[in-house]
């Protein structure tokens, strides 16, 4: 799939910056212009905003639409995943449901353009939120995913790996089986060849 191939982060910040663009674009298409007046839009600007229209819809589909939810499906612990999902889904219709509230009252005390031109400020905000806070979780288990979120690092991603895997093992009695496990991984991190001395 093209989420496993280029990740979800790639895929929201792309989606994000053709929706800022598109965003862009309606601002540039609409300035100056008041749908109260009896002037029309250039024939320009129409295919402007027209093809605009097209595109957001398209940078959406490409990251806020779907990507959104798998990410919130991956990053939440398992114990509050179902109370955090349908948490999430209120905030986001809630959100939904006062943009369209709101976008007619912003238009008429801002104007077409500058109402455009805030959409686009939250979105670039949401952008650099992408980037600087979204964690990637392509190729990345349920359980990677945790350890990542608190700050573990590869070798104990590591560690904790093998040592469900030990866990899992049906050939060991079940109350002996977690201090076997740290048993075998401690002795294998001791077996581990330690680094050679440089050469002078």
């Amino acid at each position: 799939m093209l989420v496993d191939r280029l990740g979800r982060k790639t895929l929201l910040a792309a989606g994000s910056t053709i929706m800022l663009l598109s965003v862009s674009a309606l601002a540039y298409g609409f300035w100056g212009w008041d749908d109260e007046s009896n002037e029309k839009l250039s024939p320009t600007n129409m295919k402007i905003v027209l093809v605009s229209m097209f595109v957001f819809i398209s940078g959406y589909q490409v990251g806020f639409g779907p990507i959104s939810w798998t990410v919130l499906s991956e990053i939440y612990p398992t114990e509050i995943r179902g109370t955090a999902m349908a948490l999430s889904v209120e905030v986001n219709f809630f959100f939904k449901f006062l943009t369209h509230l709101l976008f007619p009252i912003i238009q008429d005390f801002l104007g077409w353009g500058t109402t455009f031109i805030a959409f686009g400020i939250i979105i670039l905000a949401g952008l650099l939120f992408i980037i600087v806070k979204v964690p990637e979780t392509k190729g990345m288990s349920l359980e990677e995913i945790q350890l990542k979120l608190k700050g573990v690092s590869g070798q104990r991603r590591n560690d904790s790996k093998d040592l469900q895997e030990y866990e899992n093992m049906d050939s060991f009695d079940k109350d002996a089986k977690k201090p076997l496990a740290s048993m075998l991984l401690k002795k294998s991190r001791q077996e581990q060849p330690s680094e050679p001395p440089p050469i002078i």
